[in-house]
C-alpha cells in the first residue's frame, strides 16, 4: 500500500522532467535550430509548392543574416518562379556585391553552361586555329569501290590521287586531278561525289548536294554517296531528309563506322541523346581508331553529367592520338565541370601552349582559375578571351564577375 504513493511521486517527477526537456528542446531549437534551418524549411516550403512562405521563411534568414549571399540567391530564385522579375534581381545583385564570385562557385549546373567545349561535326563553313571537323571521307570504303569497277591502273590512281589531295584540303589539286579521269558508265557516280565533297569542302553546300543526288542517280547502289547527300541536308538544317538518305546508305552498307557518326550528330541535333549515345558507342565499337566519336562521346557524357565514363573516353582518345591537340581541350572541359580545377588548368595551359589565341580555350582557362579561387589570372585570361572576341550570353556574368572585383 505504501508503494502506490511512492510510483505515483515517481511519475510525477518523470513528467516534469521531461516536461522540462522537451521544454528545453523547443527553446533551444526556437532560439537557434529554427535560424539555422531557415534554408532547410524554405526548400520544403518550396517542395510544396508553397512560394510565399518560402519568401517569408528566407526574408525572416536575411533579417538575421544580412550577409547571407546563399538566402538571397534563393529567394530570387523564388521570386522568379512567381514572376516577380525586379525583386528577383535585386537579390541577385545584393548576392554578387556579398561575393562576386558566389554565382560561379555554388549555382547548381551553372559551370557547364559555361564551359565552352568543341565537338567535331560536318562543317567546312566555320573556321577555327585548327580544323576540328571530321570529313566525311571514308577511305577505306573508297578503295573498296575503286576496286568493284577496276578501269586501269592509271584511272585508278587518278582517282585515289583525287581523294587524297580532298583529306589535305587541296581541293585545286584534287579539282585539277578529277578532270584529268575519262568518265565512263561504270565510274560517272564516283566522279559527281568526288566533285560534290570538292564543293562541300569549299561551302557550296547545295552545290554539293546536286552533285551527290547526280552521284545516287548514276549508281543507286553507292552507300557513300547517299551518305555525304545526308551530311549536306543536314548542313541545310534538313534533319528528316538527312534522316532519309542515312538510312538508305545504311541499307546499302551497315559496315561503315562513319555512318553511324552522321547518325549520332542527327540524333543530337534533333535531343535525342538516348540514340546518340547508342550510335556513338556502336561507331566506337566498328572502328576503336574512330578518335572523332570517341570524343564526342565523351563530351556528350559530360553534358549528361556521367564524368567518369567522359574521362574514360577522352583519356582513351589521348592515347590513340596524342597528337591530336585539341583532346587536351575536351579533357580540360571535363575536369572544369567534373571540379577538378587544377587538373583542368593543366590541359587548358598545355592546348593554349599551341593555340594560344584561342578565345575559347582562355575563357575556360580563366573559369578554372577562378573556381580554383585564384582571381588574378582568372580575369587575367577571361579578359584575354573577351578581347579575342570570345561571346556567349551566360560568360558575360563572368567578366561582370571580374569588373566588380
Amino acid at each position: 500500500m505504501c508503494i502506490a504513493p511512492f510510483i505515483k511521486k515517481l511519475k510525477v517527477m518523470y513528467k516534469t522532467i521531461m516536461t522540462g526537456i522537451v521544454f528545453v528542446s523547443l527553446f533551444v531549437n526556437a532560439i537557434f535550430g529554427q535560424v539555422l534551418n531557415h534554408l532547410e524549411m524554405a526548400d520544403n516550403h518550396l517542395s510544396q509548392g508553397n512560394y510565399l512562405d518560402a519568401i517569408n521563411t528566407l526574408t525572416n534568414h536575411i533579417e538575421q543574416y544580412p550577409d547571407s549571399r546563399e538566402a538571397y540567391v534563393k529567394r530570387a530564385q523564388v521570386y522568379g518562379m512567381i514572376g516577380k522579375n525586379v525583386k528577383s534581381q535585386e537579390d541577385i545583385s545584393m548576392a554578387r556585391i556579398l561575393d562576386p564570385l558566389y554565382l560561379v562557385y555554388k549555382q547548381e549546373g551553372f559551370v557547364n553552361k559555361i564551359t565552352s567545349q568543341k565537338k567535331y561535326d560536318y562543317d567546312w563553313i566555320k573556321k577555327d586555329s585548327y580544323s576540328l571537323y571530321k570529313s566525311p571521307i571514308n577511305t577505306k570504303g573508297y578503295a573498296l569501290y575503286i576496286k568493284s569497277f577496276d578501269m586501269g591502273e592509271i584511272q585508278d590512281s587518278l582517282i585515289t590521287m583525287a581523294i587524297q589531295h580532298l583529306i589535305i584540303n587541296d581541293l585545286k589539286k584534287a579539282e585539277e586531278i578529277i578532270e584529268e579521269v575519262d568518265v565512263y558508265l561504270s565510274n560517272t557516280g564516283l566522279i559527281f561525289d568526288i566533285k560534290g565533297l570538292i564543293a562541300l569542302k569549299k561551302g557550296d553546300i547545295e552545290e554539293a548536294l546536286d552533285l551527290f543526288t547526280l552521284a545516287t542517280i548514276h549508281n543507286p547502289e553507292f552507300a557513300l554517296a547517299f551518305h555525304n547527300k545526308s551530311v549536306c541536308h543536314k548542313l541545310l538544317g534538313e534533319n528528316e531528309m538527312a534522316k532519309q538518305a542515312l538510312h538508305k546508305a545504311i541499307a546499302l552498307n551497315a559496315d561503315i563506322a562513319t555512318f553511324y557518326f552522321t547518325k549520332a550528330l542527327l540524333s543530337e541535333n534533333t535531343g535525342n541523346l538516348f540514340d546518340a549515345k547508342k550510335y556513338y558507342k556502336l561507331a566506337i565499337n566498328m572502328n576503336r581508331g574512330f578518335h572523332a566519336a570517341t570524343s564526342n562521346y565523351a563530351i556528350l557524357m559530360q553534358s549528361l553529367g556521367d564524368y567518369d565514363l567522359a574521362l574514360e573516353m577522352i583519356n582513351e582518345s589521348i592515347a590513340e592520338s596524342p597528337e591530336k591537340l585539341e583532346n587536351y581541350f575536351l579533357r580540360g572541359g571535363i575536369h572544369l565541370s567534373y571540379g577538378s580545377y587544377e587538373q583542368s588548368i593543366n590541359d587548358f595551359e598545355d592546348y593554349l601552349a599551341w593555340y594560344p589565341n584561342d578565345s575559347a580555350g582562355l575563357h575556360n582557362l580563366g573559369l578554372a582559375y577562378l573556381l580554383n579561387q585564384d582571381e588574378v589570372n582568372g580575369c587575367e585570361n577571361i579578359y584575354k578571351a573577351q578581347e579575342l572576341g570570345y561571346s556567349n550570353s551566360r560568360a558575360t556574368l563572368i567578366t561582370q564577375t571580374c569588373q566588380n572585383l
